[in-house]
């Protein structure tokens, strides 16, 4: 429901993935432009000579798998697509955020090389991950 709200508001872009032997939807994610202050990144991630307080960002704001495709690779499949689309669009991008809702999905998001920001609100748990070669 409120992923086609935002898309037909144009808040974000969304991607499917289907499993065209059953006709059926395996999963998706949206993505959406973003803007992070440089001070949420973590300093020894940083490569000096950055002279903006603000880098440029793509926000995965929904993934979702099917619970009958779910622990087969398919959220790894998709985090895959979004960063291949992401780098070869014209807009520029210095990282991928995103926000775990739970343990587990803090813990897939690591094991695929997010990082956590820094210092942000405890409540939401939002990682990123590098995409160009100043932010390590």
């Amino acid at each position: 429901r409120y992923v086609s709200q935002d898309v037909k508001k144009g808040l974000a872009k969304c991607f499917v993935l289907i499993n065209e032997k059953q006709s059926r939807i395996v999963g998706y994610y949206t993505l959406s432009a973003l803007s992070i202050p440089i001070t949420n990144i973590p300093q020894e991630r940083i490569s000096k000579g950055i002279p903006y307080p603000h880098i440029p960002a793509v926000l995965i704001g929904r993934l979702a798998i099917d619970t009958n495709f779910q622990n087969q690779g398919y959220g790894k499949f998709l985090i895959a697509d979004a960063i291949h689309k992401i780098k070869s669009t014209a807009v520029a991008a210095a990282i991928l955020v995103v926000e775990a809702k739970n343990d587990n999905a803090f813990s897939f998001y690591e094991r695929l090389g997010f990082v956590e920001f820094k210092e942000l609100e405890k409540t939401r748990r939002k990682l990123f991950y590098p995409l160009i070669k100043i932010i390590k």
